[in-house]
Order: C-alpha cells, then sequence, then structure tokens
C-alpha cells in the first residue's frame, strides 16, 4: 500500500512539473528572423532573438488579474533567457477616467528571483506595450 502510495505522489507530481514547464516559455515562441515581422526582440551582443507573443491568451491572463493579486508571468530577457515575474494590476487612471476608457490598464511586475528587475506593461486599443527595467 505504501509503495502504490509512493508512486501516485510521484506520478502527480511529474505531471505538476510537466505542466508548470510548459507554461513557462508556452506564451513565447522563438522565430527565425527571415520567416516573420518583428513582434518582440531582444538583443544579445549584436544577436537578435525573436518571440511572438500568443496575444489573446496573454491578453486573457492580463484582464483575469484582480487589484489585490499577482500572477506569475514570464517574459524573454535581454540575455536570451526567461524570466518569471510576478504581475499585479496597477491602477494609473482616475476611478472615474477607468470607467470611461475600460480598455486602457496598467500592470507592474517583480522578477521573481531579483527583486531589482521590473517590468511594466500597459494594455490600450493600440496594442500592449511593456518596458523592462533591469
Amino acid at each position: 500500500m505504501k509503495n502504490n502510495s509512493f508512486v501516485i505522489a510521484f506520478v502527480i507530481f511529474f505531471i505538476l512539473t510537466l505542466q508548470l514547464a510548459a507554461q513557462k516559455t508556452s506564451l513565447w515562441k522563438r522565430q527565425n528572423k527571415q520567416k516573420t515581422s518583428l513582434k518582440f526582440a531582444t538583443k544579445i551582443k549584436g544577436q537578435q532573438e525573436l518571440y511572438t507573443l500568443k496575444t489573446s491568451q496573454f491578453l486573457n491572463t492580463l484582464e483575469s488579474i484582480k487589484e489585490s493579486e499577482n500572477k506569475a508571468l514570464v517574459f524573454p530577457l535581454a540575455n536570451g533567457e526567461f524570466a518569471t515575474f510576478l504581475v499585479k494590476n496597477t491602477s494609473l487612471l482616475h476611478p472615474d477616467l477607468a470607467k470611461k476608457y475600460p480598455k486602457i490598464s496598467s500592470y507592474t511586475g517583480v522578477a521573481k528571483n531579483d527583486n531589482n528587475t521590473k517590468i511594466y506593461v500597459s494594455k490600450t486599443i493600440f496594442g500592449i506595450h511593456a518596458l523592462q527595467h533591469l
């Protein structure tokens, strides 16, 4: 009986680990420079890495963030690696303006492994804009 419990626990742990690993970069896909228009680029000592973002999935994730919670989102860094940021909804508009313009929202995030690395994301009718501060 103990042996079966151990096997079940191991299988559950393994599945959860795979799901977390898949979520890490599932919003981002590395692109060939010749085959795509520039969506997101990072420069690495003269080289450029291109990624496309699953925009609708990303927007759904952003919109699901409540005022008082943080959500883990993954972004590519300038060094080509990915980092997980704890992102929160940061309302910059006066509440009356926020009601009048619900398609404008702002978010800030802090890297899980480095409190000095921050990300600022805004969503408007013109698209998604993000800035990383390393």
